[in-house]
């Protein structure tokens, strides 16, 4: 195949051929034949990209690959997420059971798809081109960058079963000094998006998938609902239950597990995987509108380096990050006719109010403050005129509390209603270290390496400062905005304040979203800053020096932010785990706790539970979270009883403690991960102190009790 040859795809033909695969599956699945490997591959390919295509095609859409490929994903999603919504409210009316169930899932979804591909055959244009680069493809550069998340799994495999953690350390490495090998000019541009799609998987792989820094998980967070969903069959949409309104947990996750045939919290863990892995290249698209590739490729390195990158992955704000970054990919697309654009933002917008709370509130208010910017700029744009941002705002406001007050029995607009009435009440305490987390952060020492990240950050944040000043000097010197990027901008700009606000909760998230639209503020103010120091110098620089400094910065707040020099000093001084330090007070679910949190639910527990501060509040099982031994789900739903499970009364250790074990009969000690394997425990003192202990100088007291469960880690005393 000769180089930039261009190749047409047929979508009709592929849709068809995997339309009919679904259909054998289910014939097959139907007579006893397993399946399992195959289906996963085809329900893949059939559910998250093939509706998104076709609707694509349907408008005559022209998109890069990249762009088609990650607007696909999120309008599948978005797509199967409404069908299945509306088949449940359909059966639901007529009396039918169990809408959420395989065969109403298969039939509906397949209705939906054969409809989509008769459009696409009369009214679209079918052919995709792609254009093939075989030179390309078969360079080193590119084959180098394949092996990146290869070589995640294969370190993160003997991580996990040998300790050796070296091949973990190296690929950290390699991926920190990718940004300076681009600065030099050592990767083409034509592989920018793949470079960047396989060192975020690579990342993803090592943040979530469990490595020396914490052990494998199986990410339970807020997946209770889930497994209600699926085990009821039906989603209700008044029941008042947190995140009931949220249709990613009580639609999506259930009919995916269901038609995947997977267990809920494999299906939750692989979704937020590609989800966090895609955020990346999608805030590239955004940016090459506005920057040249260089700049948007080190720009979303920046987002990728975000040590709180992992804050996304819950299952309810990963899917709200995901489709705000695109319904800004698609604001920000010319190449998209008015007519679709204007649905997909709808649908977008509708995407991020069912699938975060939170983010749907705080990306309102961004809204408020651009359309406010809009309106005192008056702004004028160069190119074709674009969307109204004011009229978008009101539609977001009408469509955010039209949903809560319908849903979940208006439990949500209580919640916001309560928050910004506790926000207000205490605005006098605005900038108190008591009151703000971010003053919090600011004024707590951490160790060596969380220390400096936290000031790595700083240094960001005055780049992003000093970026954003020149866009409002250059705008007030212009007397305009070029476009309503600068304009999102600035109000993103100033949801970085809400940092600041008392009460505030999720500051790693909302300085993540900021930077979904900021980073390339900071490669800006960097620059601005070097330029004028080589003024005063009077020295003549190559602009390439700003991204060769950039490049550094970039690969310090990786090295020290993802646990590579931690992981150094840990292994140097043979200390994994370092109570001291107040980073490492985190209650991080694992699956020796989770199994031994489920023996104690599913068993009955009729006395006390003691548990150290690390487990006293939040406690995971494979069915969700629990506070202080009571689940955040609901145990019956829809009229239906779900679980057969008794909720325990959860204690502090130090009670037990402080009285040497001499407690009532029938009480239990419960000893999880980091008790065992870093001989810690979690306590508070009289005066509200943290105070780690040694769980060995205690052990003569465990032992007083009955062990009366042990899987190898976790144990659990009965006296």
């Amino acid at each position: 195949m000769s180089a930039g040859k261009e190749i047409r795809i047929d979508l009709i033909k592929i849709a068809i051929a995997l339309q009919l695969g679904v259909f054998g599956l289910m014939g097959l699945d139907r007579i006893g034949v397993d399946t399992s490997i195959l289906r996963e591959i085809v329900m893949f390919f059939y559910l998250a990209f093939l509706p998104g295509m076709l609707i694509l095609r349907l408008q005559k859409v022209n998109l890069s690959p990249t762009k088609t490929f990650l607007l696909s994903f999120g309008i599948s999603l978005a797509f199967i997420t409404l069908v299945f919504t509306f088949v449940n409210a359909l059966l639901a009316s007529i009396g039918f059971e169990r809408p959420i169930s395989k065969a109403p899932l298969l039939i509906s979804i397949s209705i939906a798809v054969l409809l989509l591909i008769l459009m696409c055959y009369y009214k679209g244009v079918p052919q995709i081109p792609f254009l093939c680069d075989s030179q390309l493809f078969s360079s080193p550069p590119f084959l180098f960058v394949l092996l990146l998340p290869f070589v995640s799994i294969l370190g993160i495999h003997i991580s996990s079963i040998e300790g050796n953690v070296f091949l973990v350390l190296l690929l950290l490495a390699v991926i920190a000094l990718i940004p300076l090998f681009v600065s030099l000019n050592k990767f083409s541009e034509k592989i920018y998006p793949l470079v960047i799609l396989t060192c975020s998987i690579s990342l993803t792989f090592l943040k979530f998938g469990g490595t020396i820094f914490k052990p494998l998980s199986f990410c339970p967070h807020e997946i209770g609902i889930i497994g209600v969903i699926k085990t009821v069959g039906i989603w209700v949409p008044n029941f008042g239950s947190s995140f009931n309104s949220l249709l990613p947990l009580t639609i999506l996750y259930p009919a995916l597990s269901i038609l995947f045939d997977i267990d809920i919290t494999l299906q939750v863990m692989a979704t937020g995987y590609l989800i966090i892995s895609f955020l990346p290249l999608i805030v590239y698209e955004i940016y090459i509108r506005f920057f040249n590739r260089k700049i948007s490729l080190l720009s979303s390195f920046l987002f990728m380096f975000y040590p709180f990158h992992n804050a996304l992955l819950g299952s309810r704000t990963g899917f709200a990050v995901y489709f705000l970054a695109l319904l800004l990919l698609t604001w920000f697309s010319k190449e998209i006719n008015p007519l679709l654009r204007n649905a997909l933002l709808i649908l977008f917008a509708f995407s991020i109010i069912v699938s975060h709370y939170g983010t749907a509130y705080y990306f309102m208010l961004l809204l408020f403050a651009a359309a406010i910017i809009a309106f005192l700029t008056n702004k004028s744009v160069k190119t074709q005129p674009e969307i109204a941002i004011p009229a978008f705002c009101t539609l977001y406001f009408v469509l955010t509390f039209s949903w809560y007050l319908y849903t979940s029995t208006s439990l949500y607009v209580n919640w916001a209603v309560s928050f910004g009435k506790n926000i207000y009440m205490h605005l006098s305490d605005f900038f108190s270290l008591e009151s703000s987390a971010t003053m919090q952060a600011v004024i707590t020492e951490y160790g060596f390496a969380q220390e400096i990240t936290k000031y790595l950050l700083f240094v960001n944040t005055l780049f992003i400062i000093i970026g954003v000043l020149k866009l409002v000097y250059d705008s007030l010197k212009d007397r305009k905005i070029e476009s309503n990027y600068h304009i999102f901008a600035l109000a993103f700009f100033l949801g970085l304040l809400t940092l600041f606000l008392p009460r505030i909760m999720g500051t790693p998230r909302i300085y993540a979203i900021s930077l979904l639209v900021l980073s390339p503020f900071s490669f800006l103010g960097l620059s601005l800053l070097a330029n004028n120091f080589y003024k005063v110098l009077r020295i003549k620089a190559n602009k390439n020096v700003y991204a060769i400094f950039f490049s550094i910065f970039l690969l310090l707040l990786l090295l020290f932010g993802s646990g590579f020099v931690s992981g150094i000093q840990t292994k140097i001084t043979d200390t994994p785990f370092d109570p001291s330090n107040p980073a490492n007070w985190f209650s991080s679910p694992n699956e020796y706790d989770i199994f031994a949190t489920g023996w104690l639910l599913h068993h009955p527990i009729e006395g006390r539970v003691y548990v150290d501060r690390l487990f006293y509040h939040i406690m995971y099982i494979r069915e969700g979270q629990l506070i202080k031994g009571n689940p955040l789900f609901p145990l019956e739903y829809a009229g239906r009883k779900v679980y057969d499970i008794k909720p325990f009364r959860a204690l502090p250790i130090e009670d037990y403690l402080e009285k040497e074990g001499d407690m009532e009969r029938g009480s239990y000690v419960y000893l999880g991960y980091h008790n065992t394997v870093y001989n810690f425990i979690g306590t508070i003192n009289e005066t509200g102190e943290r105070v780690p202990l040694k769980t060995s100088d205690y052990l003569y007291l465990f032992e007083r009790g009955n062990r009366i469960y042990d899987n190898g880690i976790s144990l659990i005393y009965w006296r």
